[in-house]
Order: structure tokens, then C-alpha cells, then sequence
């Protein structure tokens, strides 16, 4: 921003070296453009001193825009802009304003046009962003230059020229589809100028040489411009140290942004390899816990699935085999006396079982019955 004020207040302190805009106007092409009528609420005066009214206007806009009241300063400064043409040719304006009006109004479509803004907090919408960038890239604001000039771009104000090929270099980026697009515009503008000791020629030719030409590699274009041009004769040795520092530093641009790149691609890898790590780890842990999962679950199922065999060892599984071999040992031993008198037995039993019935005996259980008829059985036997 302070490179573009510093342009501004250049060019609106420069005297026009060009013939008066009372004889330039003077062309059938003029009357093909078009001129919008000032709006008078621009402010309260009218177009009774239109002169004074146009000065004040300016005047306010360029405050505004001083203190960064951006958005007012460009709403006026967008209608002088469009009544300026009318005004320098019906001589009520000096071109001198003229000249300043243009200059403030490219100033701000220099700064603005930036969908970043660079932080001046102030943003065109969309649709006006892209419509002055279409109107930069078909070439409108120079096609009314050169219209309301007789078709001459040497006519044309050189600090206008000059601030307007300075907002195609600065913008190139929002302007220009290819970039290549900008070094063509350039040439074709340079060779059509007639370089002359003007300040601001000066300028445009420092700005195509030093920078546009190296920018695309054409150093040698460069180099033969310096040699053949009257601008650099006195300063040749100079020009063309000048030549080779923009050279040197377009180089160590180039490699600053090669680096970057890598660094950049460097950086970007670095953070896959985490991720992908990450992601691994992740991975891992949740197999881990998978498995663990899965083991146990294996391990209950298996202990669910041989309940005996895992309960050989308990106290009350050893209880019942001891019980068991006493069972088998008793078992041996009167298993003959139990043969020999099992019909006295069968017949103690059927008793039992008759006298209980007759007797009802119904607190006794068929254990106890049992039990007494074994005995029984046992006395019979030994009597």
C-alpha cells in the first residue's frame, strides 16, 4: 500500500508534459465513448462550479482514503473516475486533475482488485472484484485512454500509463489467466512507446527491463534493451550491473522457492509417514486387544466345555471318590452273605412292606424300612 501512495502522490504532484486535452479530444473516435453523468450526490454542491465541485470531491476521496475510509473514498473516487472524461473534454476540468483522479482511481483498484486484501480491511464483492479484473484483461480502461487520446498511447499521460501497467505487474496473479499473459501485454505496450527522458517512461522502461524481462528468463532481450535504448547511455556500465544484480536476485528467489517446495513436500511426507505410523500403531493395538479378547473367550469356553476334568482335583471331587472306594470295598465284603439270604430278604421286605401298609407307619421312610430288614436278614442268617 505505501508503494502505491508514494506512486499516487508522485504522480499528483507531476506537471503533464503533453499537449492540452482541448486538442486531444478533438477525434471522431471520441465519440464513441461513453460518458456517465456525475451524480450529484456526490455532494451538496452541483454543477454550478463544477471545477470547484470536482476538486472538493477529489479532495474528500483522497482524505478518506488517507485515513483508510477505504470503502467511501472509492465509492467517490469510482464516479469522478466515469465523469472525468466528460469533464477534461468540455475543458471545465485542467488535465492536471485529470491526471490525479485516474491515478487515485487505479491506486485503488491497484490495492482492492486483491481478493487477500493485504489486511486494508476493505473487500469489493465478488462481482465487482471480477468485473474490474475482466475490464484490466480485455484492455478497457487502456481502450478508453487511447480513444479519448486519438488513438496515441504516447499521448496518454505517461504517470497514467505508468500506474496502469504498474497495477497489470502487481496484480498479474488475479488479472491474468496464464502468466505468460503479462509479458506479452508488456511488450506490446513497450514497443509502442516512444522512450523519451520522461520520469515516469523512465519507470515503465526500469519496470519491463529489471524486472518483467528477467521474471521470464529474458535476460539477453534485457541486456540488448539497455545498449539500444538513450535512457541508459550515460549510465550503460551501471544499467547493466543493475541488469545482472535483478538477475542474481531472481535467481536466489528461484532457489528460495525451490526450497520451499521441498520443504514443503519434505514437511508434507514427513506428516504421511506419521500418519500412516499412527494408523499402524492403531491398528496393532486393536489386534492386541482383539486377541486378548478372543483368548479369553476361547479359555472360558473350554473350561465350560470340560467341567469334569478341570474339577478332578477340587476337596469335594476327592471327597466322593473316597466315598466311592468305600462303597466298592463294603460292597465286596457282604456281597455273599447278600446272595445267600436275599430270599429271606425278599420276604423281610414284602413284610416290612405289608405291615406298613397296615399299620400305616407313614413317619417311617423306605430307607429306614431298608435298612431294618437288612439287619433283619442278618439275624436269620446267623441263627
Amino acid at each position: 500500500m505505501l508503494f502505491y501512495i508514494s506512486i499516487l502522490w508522485a504522480s499528483a504532484s507531476s506537471k503533464p508534459s503533453i499537449a492540452p486535452a482541448s486538442v486531444l479530444h478533438n477525434s471522431p473516435q471520441f465519440s464513441n465513448l461513453v460518458i456517465l453523468t456525475m451524480d450529484l450526490s456526490l455532494s451538496g454542491s452541483g454543477f454550478g462550479m463544477p471545477r470547484k465541485w470536482v476538486e472538493e470531491n477529489y479532495q474528500l476521496a483522497l482524505k478518506l482514503f488517507m485515513s483508510k475510509s477505504f470503502e467511501r473514498s472509492f465509492d467517490i473516487t469510482k464516479k469522478l473516475y466515469k465523469a472525468s472524461f466528460h469533464q477534461l473534454s468540455n475543458d471545465t476540468i485542467p488535465q492536471a486533475l485529470f491526471i490525479k483522479i485516474i491515478n487515485l482511481y487505479l491506486t485503488e483498484v491497484g490495492l482492492f482488485i486483491d481478493k487477500a486484501n493485504n489486511g486494508h480491511h476493505y473487500k469489493l464483492t465478488r462481482r465487482e472484484r471480477e468485473e474490474i479484473a475482466s475490464e484490466l484483461r480485455n484492455d478497457k480502461l487502456l481502450d478508453e485512454l487511447l480513444v479519448f487520446y486519438g488513438d496515441d498511447i504516447n499521448s496518454i499521460p505517461s504517470a497514467i500509463l505508468f500506474n496502469l501497467l504498474l497495477v497489470y505487474y502487481i496484480n498479474s496473479d488475479v488479472i491474468f489467466e496464464n502468466k505468460s499473459d503479462l509479458l506479452s501485454k508488456f511488450s506490446r505496450i513497450y514497443a509502442l512507446i516512444e522512450i523519451e527522458e520522461d520520469p515516469y517512461i523512465r519507470r515503465l522502461s526500469d519496470l519491463y527491463i529489471f524486472r518483467i524481462l528477467p521474471d521470464f528468463s529474458k535476460e539477453t532481450e534485457a541486456e540488448n534493451l539497455i545498449r539500444q535504448s538513450k535512457l541508459y547511455k550515460s549510465s550503460l556500465d551501471n544499467s547493466l550491473k543493475k541488469l545482472s544484480s535483478a538477475i542474481e536476485q531472481r535467481e536466489t528467489k528461484r532457489k528460495a522457492a525451490e526450497q520451499e517446495v521441498k520443504a514443503s513436500q519434505l514437511r508434507a511426507k514427513e506428516e504421511q509417514q506419521k500418519r500412516v505410523k499412527a494408523e499402524k500403531e492403531q491398528r496393532k493395538k486393536q489386534d492386541l486387544q482383539y486377541q486378548t479378547l478372543n483368548s479369553l473367550k476361547q479359555k472360558a469356553a473350554s473350561e465350560s466345555m470340560a467341567p469334569a476334568s478341570s474339577g478332578r482335583n477340587t476337596p469335594q471331587a476327592r471327597d466322593i471318590e473316597s466315598l466311592k472306594q468305600r462303597a466298592l470295598y463294603l460292597y465286596g465284603i457282604s456281597k455273599d452273605y447278600i446272595a445267600k439270604s436275599s430270599p429271606f430278604i425278599l420276604l423281610a421286605i414284602i413284610v416290612v412292606f405289608l405291615a406298613s401298609r397296615m399299620v400305616n407307619l407313614r413317619r417311617l421312610n423306605l430307607k429306614e424300612a431298608i435298612q431294618e430288614t437288612v439287619r433283619m436278614a442278618f439275624q436269620v442268617k446267623y441263627l
